[in-house]
């Protein structure tokens, strides 16, 4: 557990930590200019937008606006809490963190009760000869137990619970964390986990957030049971097996996407080590938008039955809107990329081998269903090709597959085109905000916070319109008055709810004196103005009620205004 950690310390782990290597463990960054470019990991995209300045030490996209610094970044990409991200900076520096204490975060406290539940089943798995055999059984060697940490919960109702009050841990910890239940008839707790072989779900930076468990053959049913969300695990916004895998994607630039634990352990087994699981057969936007950062290309590879095939039609969708260039491969009627592999792989690996492009496959499963002989049949397949055609945001790479469905079907291309458009799914432009003036002064004293007595001098809090750069400007004000300069990444640490406006304005700054003067002019002007259409309406709200004496002090004023309006010209 992590006890509350002075700011010394704190900064010591940041300062020892780059940032640039760190965000180029998840995303491939290129160097342009000063600072370090990539697709962003927080939305999908195909233009890098995502840019790092190595010296400021933060991040920050011109496209959804994310950014932050080095904490930051493990918080909201890993779903880490701050004590969890500074253990696993402190660990990448070699800097040693007491022990001592209580975690201040609650996704603190769950991830302890994850790694104490990580270390049981692990031990529980060395102690069991029936779990051991069965995983030899199904070809999985020790190997591959360490690798993906495999475990077993042993039969009987509070065996977890019971080590785990011996660790002073409480039950109502291990319920938050999903690795128990509360009992219906009383006010008492039993183990989640009971009589199954147990797969241990990471982040990618390999922090043990969830568990999956899988019970022996004809044991029972559900043949699966999984840990619920927790804070620190969304089921969508995770693969298993991504943290194993993802440097083999990324050094392929594809991936393929089995649905779940045994699938993925078989295949990587006997080789296909660029290979994720998608928890099931319901990808999601959030897991295809994660593939996209290590994979150009997916490959679908769910059971050949019918809700396999449900599943491939809606993952499809997904992984194009995400950027992904998609193929499915076509498994024999009945089979699974486990049970295929065991009877073979080089079966399994003709169908990748052999894996058709999304287009091929949907159009092949609308032939079947439609009767293209017909005007019915054909507008009707012609309107579902519109809809998945629609998931492709690149123009050029759409307009390519417009065309070689239509010539697939015998069509003109703006028949499809027509469809597609009507399906109201083109992407509108991007949004493009005006260049705020209080923006460019919060800019201009980030990146030169020796000018913060010349700014003060020159502005005045109370004129600012945005509640958050007055309360940033008040902070470096007072900051400098105590002779110390504040970098954005500190910054970031002091407000990271304001994360996003502090990198936004650290990326620019860029602007001469002379320009920030006419800006501070303008934020003195827009301010007094403000004040005089306040002063009208109350004048407004005034006439006629006998109250000529405030009348005449709000008029006053007004004309004070004014004349301090054109003096600032």
């Amino acid at each position: 557990m992590t006890p509350r950690l002075s700011q010394e310390l704190i900064d010591k782990i940041r300062a020892s930590n780059d940032i640039v290597a760190l965000i180029s463990e998840y995303i491939p960054l290129k160097r342009r200019g000063k600072n370090w470019f990539g697709l962003c990991p927080f939305h999908a995209e195909k233009t890098p937008s995502f840019s790092v300045n190595q010296e400021k030490q933060i991040y920050h996209c011109f496209g959804c606006g994310a950014g932050g610094n080095i904490f930051t970044f493990l918080i909201e990409h890993e779903k880490m809490g701050f004590g969890e991200a500074l253990r696993f900076l402190a660990r990448r520096a070699n800097i040693q963190i007491p022990q001592s204490g209580t975690p201040h975060q609650e996704s603190d406290l769950l991830f302890t009760a994850n790694r104490f539940a990580l270390s049981f089943y692990q031990s529980s798995l060395k102690a069991s000869s029936k779990a051991k055999a069965y995983l030899r059984e199904r070809g999985y060697g020790e190997e591959l137990w360490e690798e993906f940490k495999l475990g077993y919960a042993p039969p009987g109702w509070d065996n977890l619970l019971r080590e785990a009050r011996r660790r002073s841990l409480p039950p109502e910890l291990l319920f938050k964390a999903g690795l128990a239940l509360k009992s219906q008839k009383g006010a008492g707790y039993y183990d989640r986990f009971r009589g199954r072989i147990i797969f241990p779900i990471f982040n990618l930076s390999g922090g043990v957030v969830a568990f999956g468990g899988r019970v022996f053959p004809g044991a029972g049913e559900p043949k699966y049971l999984n840990t619920s969300e927790t804070p620190i695990y969304h089921k969508g916004s995770l693969l298993y097996g991504l943290f194993n895998t993802k440097e083999e994607i990324r050094k392929k630039g594809w991936a393929i996407v089995v649905e779940g634990y045994t699938d993925l352990l078989t295949l990587y087994q006997v080789g296909f080590r660029n290979v994720v699981a998608s928890l099931g057969t319901s990808l999601t936007t959030g897991q295809a938008q994660l593939l996209s950062r290590y994979a150009s290309k997916a490959v679908i590879s769910y059971d050949a039955d019918s809700a396999g095939r449900e599943a491939t039609q809606r993952g499809m969708e997904l992984l194009l809107e995400a950027g992904l260039e998609v193929e499915v491969a076509n498994l024999p009627p009945g089979e699974d990329p486990d049970g295929m592999v065991r009877k073979g792989k080089d079966g399994f690996a003709r169908c990748i081998e052999e894996a058709e492009n999304f287009l091929d496959n949907r159009l092949k499963r609308l032939k079947r269903e439609h009767d293209l002989t017909t005007v019915a049949g054909k507008l009707q397949t012609i309107r579902k090709i519109g809809l998945i055609l629609a998931h492709i945001k690149d123009p050029l790479h759409r307009r390519l597959w417009i065309k070689r469905a239509a010539q697939s079907l015998h069509i003109e291309e703006d028949l499809i085109l027509s469809s597609f458009r009507k399906t109201g799914n083109e992407p509108p432009p991007p949004l493009r905000s005006p260049v705020s003036a209080e923006l460019a002064v919060l800019s201009f004293l980030l990146s030169h916070p020796q000018k913060a007595g010349w700014v003060r001098e020159r502005l005045a809090i109370e004129d600012l319109e945005s509640p958050q750069i007055a309360q940033l400007l008040s902070f470096l004000f007072q900051t400098a008055q105590r002779g110390k300069d504040l970098s954005p990444a500190s910054l970031i640490d002091e407000y990271p709810q304001l994360s996003r406006l502090i990198t936004k304005a650290s990326f620019g700054g860029e602007e001469a004196e002379e320009v920030i003067t006419d800006y501070l002019r303008a934020i003195r002007q827009k301010a007094l103005k403000r004040r005089m259409g306040q002063l009208r309406s109350q004048m407004e709200k005034l006439e006629g009620r006998g109250e000529e004496v405030k009348e005449e002090e709000l008029m006053r004023e007004y004309q004070k205004i004014s004349s301090k309006l054109k003096e600032i010209g």
